[in-house]
């Protein structure tokens, strides 16, 4: 028979009906509302070779973890699911399932499948996963007898050093109890403290001293090299706590201070804030590591350090390294201008290492407001130089020299001239 319908089984028409019947539903639904936003994907891992180097781009890491750069151009940082951690970085690169970041010295970092934060000290340095060396930075020009550190960047004038006198342009703290003293070489050696009292902050000589009630001795402005060459018994414990432990009477350290609020010297900024800055203090005695870290004070002696800024810094020497010998720790200040950053490396035998602290050119702010750029108020004050050490780690210092563009920034007063 032509034209024949074939009828459809109770259970295929009541399988219509069903469908029907969900549709319906679903259209009642969107009618009455927006319809539920689904999940997001799951993002798959990066390919190999992925390469970040703007804002626009992301990698994802086995973990499905999403890193971006974030920030300005000259000193991005990696948002890390939100958490931002490191800075003066110039790409990322995927590879192996795992996110690496590369910063502005080529120096490289992972961050590992098993890290449950990602902060600062959660990367960890590695190889350059490339495979591909990174280009060869043009040599500054070579200027005799300065450090080429000071030379790149214009530092070419000796504005102290590189002898280290006592009484003539460094000075021992008064009272003695140091057991600080010019030795038959010309070098100073420092034994440490003979009683708690007398560590002074591991500020027993310096380039400044009481002169007639006020300032006397040098004291930097505007930018500089400084290194020092010593050598350091660094045997026992390097860090302790004065106010805990009764045998505490220092550690070796190599660091500087504004001198503003001193002296009857002012200090124009908001909430007396001024910049310290530990180019090397020895925390871990006995080992081959020292830490480079700064500091910023305000008048009631609050601080906000590089740990709280999530910028941990240090040096990790090779297994065989000796401190005993004589090592060249030195540092180089830049200052900040309207268009660049201001910043500070840190050199051990004039190579450098670790992390460089950045910041921008000061624009006014109190204590609170200043913590979200706060090595700004470095440019803004004049840092003496101190050395000083602990009876467990007596401290040889050969010489320290100071190279700048000029000394027109500088404070001197009762110090002469090098040479």
């Amino acid at each position: 028979m032509s034209g024949s319908t074939t009828v459809p089984t109770m259970d295929a028409f009541n399988a219509v009906v069903s469908k029907v019947d969900a549709l319906n539903t679903r259209v009642t639904a969107l009618e009455h509302g927006a319809p539920p936003v689904p999940p997001n994907p799951v993002k798959p891992p990066s390919a190999d070779g992925t390469t970040v180097t703007n804002t626009t781009g992301e990698i994802v890491d086995g973990k499905h973890r999403t890193f971006k750069l974030t920030g300005p151009a000259s000193n991005y940082q990696i948002s890390t699911d939100g958490q931002v951690s490191g800075g003066m970085v110039v790409r990322l690169y995927a590879k192996g399932q795992l996110c690496y970041q590369e910063n502005v010295n080529h120096d490289w970092w992972v961050m590992p499948l098993a890290a449950t934060t990602h902060g600062d000290d959660n990367w960890v340095g590695c190889p350059n996963p490339t495979g591909v060396a990174p280009p060869i930075p043009p040599i500054p020009p070579v200027v005799a007898g300065v450090p080429a550190a000071a030379a790149a960047v214009g530092f070419t004038k000796l504005t102290h050093g590189p002898d280290v006198t006592l009484g003539k342009n460094w000075f021992p703290v008064p009272g003695g109890s140091q057991n600080v003293s010019q030795q038959p070489d010309g070098s100073v050696l420092d034994r440490g403290p003979t009683d708690q009292g007398a560590w002074h902050y591991n500020d027993h000589f310096g380039t400044d001293h009481n002169l007639n009630g006020g300032f006397g001795g040098l004291a930097f402005g505007g930018g500089g090299y400084f290194e020092v060459t010593m050598s350091i018994q660094n045997r026992i414990k390097g860090w302790c706590n004065p106010g805990s432990d009764p045998n505490c009477k220092g550690w070796p350290a190599w660091w500087s201070n504004s001198v503003e609020g001193d002296y009857g010297i002012p200090n124009n900024l908001p909430d007396g804030m001024g910049i310290e800055y530990d180019a090397a203090e020895f925390l871990d005695g006995g080992t081959n590591k020292f830490s480079a870290g700064i500091i910023l004070w305000n008048g009631s002696g609050g601080n906000y350090n590089n740990s709280q800024a999530g910028q941990g810094n240090g040096f990790t020497g090779p297994a065989n390294f000796n401190f005993a010998e004589k090592h060249r720790y030195g540092w180089l200040w830049v200052a900040a201008t309207d268009t660049t950053q201001g910043y500070i490396k840190n050199y051990m035998d004039g190579v450098q290492f670790g992390r460089t602290y950045t910041w921008s050119k000061y624009k006014g702010g109190n204590w609170e407001q200043t913590k979200s750029d706060p090595w700004s108020p470095m440019d803004m004050g004049h840092h003496r130089l101190m050395l000083g050490t602990g009876p467990e780690n007596p401290m040889t210092v050969y010489s320290v020299a100071v190279w700048q563009k000029d000394d027109s920034h500088n404070i001197r007063r009762g110090v002469p001239l090098p040479g």
